[in-house]
């Protein structure tokens, strides 16, 4: 590694956060980038979210398009990261994920498919472009003599994931997406084991009630999935019941929680 390649300030500290339009990725960004000393890549599904982040003008907040289904821009992402920050990434987090659920007989396979390939093997795909500058930041600790500090002062390179209550407790309505879910959670127990040896801490955060637009979405999504049923299963499960079952399940379910619409 040269000089230029070894971190030499603290405020060099890279995160690369994915599915940063709204909700939880959009608030983790924010947070971060009022503490400052970080260096924020924030991936968007959406150039409207891009557009936003690029207006406010930061050096430090480093907005990009990235569809975490699409390998094409998970390498395009890989190459900035690598060009940008040859110190390396200390900390990233997979934060991307969607719900496409209902009950399992007005669900489809392509929606289950969808979930898999956003919530699973999303967070496969970024960990796998993105591990190598973890490994390249946490070699990077133990470099040089920071200026003015110990290198030992810097935190351990992270892998953060969110995942859901939902990996641990299966829900009515939720079967693909608790499916995915718990998939990512196992194979983060497994990986942390693995890259311990590297110095790489990996983490999953399992988050339950929370106002998101993920969650203001369940209501629609689960009456656009009934409607384009068909009719012997629209006939079992009536739209009285889809409604009933919507507000036992995120109404009154989490109404004694301060009345959180709930987010898995």
């Amino acid at each position: 590694m040269t000089q230029r390649d070894t971190l030499i300030d603290s405020k060099e500290l890279v995160i690369v956060i994915t599915g940063a339009d709204s909700g939880f990725g959009a608030g983790i960004v924010e947070d971060l980038h009022r503490r400052g000393g970080y260096t924020i890549y924030a991936t968007c599904l959406t150039k409207e979210a891009v557009d936003k982040y690029q207006a406010r003008d930061s050096t430090r907040l480093r907005a990009t398009l990235v569809d975490v289904t699409k390998q094409d821009d998970i390498n395009r992402l890989r190459a900035q990261v690598e060009a940008e920050c040859p110190q390396g990434v200390y900390c990233v987090f997979n934060n991307a994920g969607v719900y496409l659920g209902g009950f399992f007989d007005f669900s489809t396979e392509e929606g289950f498919q969808k979930i898999m390939d956003v919530n699973f093997m999303g967070v496969v795909r970024i960990t796998k472009a993105l591990v190598p500058s973890l490994r390249t930041y946490a070699r990077s600790r133990h470099q040089a003599v920071l200026a003015g500090a110990s290198q030992q002062k810097l935190p351990r390179a992270r892998l953060l994931t969110i995942t859901s209550v939902g990996a641990r407790s299966n829900t009515p309505g939720f079967s693909g997406y608790s499916a995915s879910k718990h998939a990512t959670a196992s194979l983060l127990d497994t990986i942390r084991i693995e890259l311990s040896p590297w110095e790489i801490d990996v983490s999953m955060l399992e988050p339950t009630c929370a106002k998101t637009p993920l969650a203001a979405s369940f209501e629609l999504i689960a009456e656009r999935n009934w409607k384009n049923a068909d009719e012997t299963i629209q006939r079992m499960y009536t739209p009285q019941f889809v409604r009933q079952w919507i507000l036992n399940s995120y109404v009154v379910g989490v109404g004694g929680r301060g009345g959180c619409e709930f987010d898995c």
